[in-house]
């Protein structure tokens, strides 16, 4: 079942995405609501697992070293999620899309120099099995760079079960402790979630 988010919650992604560094305090003030609830609506968020993390955005234009290039890949549709996988662990990858049409890949990479980016097509891309061929591009300049989800009151986000991560199909069940919300599919993975971490659960409680 998703969990659906309302003025409020998505008033509150769109403070943090403007910047990060705000208090719960100062995103209460801007979008007028109370800091409790700024609070639980972005613990909420958290323990759903939409918010994954918080992370700094760099200016790239203020770096005097390194570049940024988008790679196009054809990929054999059978090894794409191999493919995908892969990549996801190289260093210098730092987005992978998967994306229709012939180029069915795309990355975003991040080098010293050109010579790094051919190094890295060489030795580290071009060789995996399942990728046909690949072209590159360079990003001059970073006009614009944004999270790729538009945030919006109404959106539907769907719950994973803390317990099995199938998708919880309806009312899901729910375990709360200490800061901490968890949802599960059913009774059965509840059950064998709060044997599972009794410890740390009762602790926490406490």
């Amino acid at each position: 079942m998703p969990l659906t988010l309302d003025k409020t919650d998505s008033a509150i992604i769109q403070s943090l995405m403007k910047d990060g560094r705000k208090s719960l305090r100062q995103i209460a003030r801007e979008i007028g609501v109370s800091t409790p609830t700024v609070e639980s609506r972005f613990k909420r968020m958290v323990n759903t697992g939409f918010i994954k993390k918080i992370v700094p955005v760099f200016d790239t234009d203020k770096v005097e070293v390194g570049m940024s290039a988008l790679l196009f890949l054809q990929v054999l549709a059978p090894k794409i999620p191999d493919v995908a996988k892969h990549l996801s662990e190289v260093e210098e990858v730092r987005n992978v899309f998967t994306a229709s049409g012939e180029n069915n890949m795309i990355l975003r990479v991040t080098l010293d120099n050109p010579e790094s980016l051919d190094t890295l097509i060489r030795r580290k891309i071009s060789v995996i099995d399942g990728v046909k061929s690949v072209s590159s591009q360079l990003i001059t300049r970073a006009v614009k760079d944004e999270q790729n989800l538009v945030v919006k009151s109404g959106l539907a986000v769907n719950l994973t079960c803390n317990y099995c991560s199938g998708e919880i199909p309806k009312d899901p069940k729910t375990l709360r402790f200490g800061e901490y919300e968890r949802y599960f599919c059913c009774s059965s993975c509840l059950t064998l979630y709060k044997e599972k971490y009794k410890g740390r659960i009762k602790a926490l409680s406490a």
